[in-house]
């Protein structure tokens, strides 16, 4: 593409326009960059940490709810038995809630079968947890001492083991996402400095190119304006293009051709 054939205005507007764009394009990468990392920070907030907030609170509802049966075991009054149940129905619609509110965030295959194990060993503890107050409400202390203590131990061993396999699960996710943010940190921080250092390099070779458009032809009107001011009209003027620089040169061209025309009068009238 020959500048020559644009206005002054015009390759001043191209060039702006092209660096213009080197910024913009640097801008939307950037920023799409800083997408990718956010998205990995709302994975965090908005899924992870909740998740792993839930268990915590899954695992107290189940400890409290361990701690009534228990007491409820070493109470020998059948009469407390109501109270008791009264306290075991507000835990277990908490625990219900909590359940409800994790059910939500299940949403990958690990997950999935970390969670369906600890339902199906939460539906034995609660089993076994029903059956206690019957016991209770029996006065079979021996049969409830053995079901609390014996029977269940192994639903509350394993209940307890996988919401720790799941919290841990939740934490390794966490620290997935904070490695996965570090690392395309790193990437489009390289890729960043990159891209400012070639968006440099363009301007300066726009600049200097823009630049050598203006000033060669000006220097070369400079030139033969010299020649025509010292009478020196034996210069060749090149006209080439259509910007204002050349229209100088032609005015110029024309001006040295009339001179010569006057000249040559001059001379055949003498």
């Amino acid at each position: 593409m020959n500048l020559r054939n644009l206005t002054i205005a015009r390759r001043a507007g191209l060039g702006f326009t092209l660096i213009s764009l080197l910024v913009a394009l640097l801008g939307w990468f950037a920023l799409s960059q800083m997408s990718t990392i956010r998205q990995s920070e709302v994975a965090v907030e908005s899924n992870w940490m909740p998740s792993m907030r839930l268990v915590n609170d899954i695992r107290e509802a189940m400890l409290r709810i361990r701690t009534i049966s228990l007491r409820m075991a070493l109470d020998p009054d059948a009469k407390n038995v109501s109270v008791y149940k009264g306290q075991m129905d507000a835990r277990a619609k908490v625990l219900a809630d909590k359940l409800s509110g994790l059910d939500k965030f299940i949403d990958t295959p690990e997950e999935k079968v970390l969670y369906d194990k600890f339902r199906t060993t939460l539906a034995d503890y609660q089993r076994g947890l029903s059956q206690s107050f019957v016991l209770a409400e029996s006065g079979d202390l021996k049969a409830l001492n053995r079901l609390l203590l014996v029977d269940m131990k192994t639903a509350v061993d394993n209940s307890g083991a996988q919401l720790g396999d799941l919290a841990d699960f939740y934490s390794h996710q966490v620290e997935l996402e904070g490695v996965s943010a570090e690392t395309q940190y790193d990437h489009s921080r390289t890729i960043v400095l990159v891209f400012v250092l070639i968006a440099a390099m363009a301007t300066v070779i726009l600049a200097l190119w823009l630049t050598r458009s203006i000033i060669l032809p000006l220097e070369e009107a400079v030139t033969a304006a010299e020649f025509v001011a010292k009478g020196d009209l034996t210069h060749d003027i090149r006209v080439e293009g259509k910007d204002e620089v050349t229209r100088l040169l032609s005015a110029l061209q024309q001006m040295q051709n009339n001179l010569r025309s006057t000249l040559s009068l001059i001379g055949s009238s003498a």
